[in-house]
């Protein structure tokens, strides 16, 4: 149900970035660093999980790339700043391959998937009409749409659903990048495209309040200690096609005599 909700405000939000194309005229004169703008974006999250306990956080994770795109809005305020809510679908987790004490093989995998309302606030540096670099920063609000925990030991493999049993079922982080932004003008068309890299940084302790209870037992000791607090973190790498919302005005202006009956 979750899913199908995400999907179809997605659904909606892609319909009305159509729609805003449709209404761009060929008047290349729009500005579009002063236009608010729709667009989606998508890339990857280079995702893993920050451990406080002692013998975790020695352990080295191996890369976990996941998915991650949505829509947003960009609303100028001044020439060098703009604000940019959007609603993103992000993959989140991490992977570990260890050795326990007892020379057993383990690889252990957290697998997540989220649905993130973040709000972006973006410094931009206009070196030209056409090319600008920028910061931004923003706060994220996540919450769990859904996922799995696994683990493999000795060539057995056990898998469980990520519920609010193994997870807290919202996470708030910070987002901290770098990006570049090039605005392209075409007869009929204006749009710009973003290339963005940024840091994630989890600020709330993912382990569940039943976890930490001892209500629900980990049946992974050696990978999911809760001693301690484990937070997400990632690198995302983005890219995001925008359009501006703009009509074209006095287009009656542009019927010659000779086209009238």
């Amino acid at each position: 149900m979750r899913r199908t909700i995400i999907l179809l405000i997605l659904c909606m939000l892609s319909g009305g970035l159509l729609k805003a194309q449709m209404q761009i005229g060929n008047d290349r004169r729009v500005n579009l660093s002063k236009v608010v703008s729709m667009g989606v974006k998508f890339g990857v999250n280079d995702a893993m999980m920050k451990y406080t306990d002692g013998e975790l956080k020695d352990l080295n994770p191996t890369y976990s790339i996941k998915p991650s795109f949505g829509v947003y809005l960009e609303i100028p305020v001044m020439s060098w700043l703009s604000v940019s809510p959007e609603l993103m679908y992000v993959g989140r987790g991490t992977m570990y391959s260890y050795e326990t004490k007892n020379s057993q093989q383990v690889d252990f995998k957290i697998n997540s998937r989220y649905v993130d309302f973040r709000v972006p606030v973006e410094f931009y540096m206009q070196l030209s009409r056409t090319f600008k670099p920028f910061a931004f920063v923003a706060p994220d609000f996540g919450y769990v749409l859904s996922g799995y925990i696994s683990q493999k030991k000795d060539g057995v493999s056990e898998e469980i659903e990520i519920g609010s049993a193994n997870m807290k079922e919202y996470d708030i982080s910070a987002l901290i990048g770098l990006g570049f932004r090039f605005d392209v003008y075409m007869p009929k068309t204006a749009l710009y495209v973003k290339l963005t890299a940024g840091y994630n940084y989890g600020l709330l302790d993912t382990y569940s309040r039943m976890e930490k209870n001892e209500s629900a037992v980990s049946g992974n000791t050696n990978a999911y200690n809760i001693t301690g607090d484990r937070y997400n973190r990632g690198v995302e790498v983005m890219i995001s096609i925008g359009m501006p919302f703009y009509r074209e005005t006095g287009s009656c202006s542009n019927f010659r005599k000779s086209n009238r009956w």
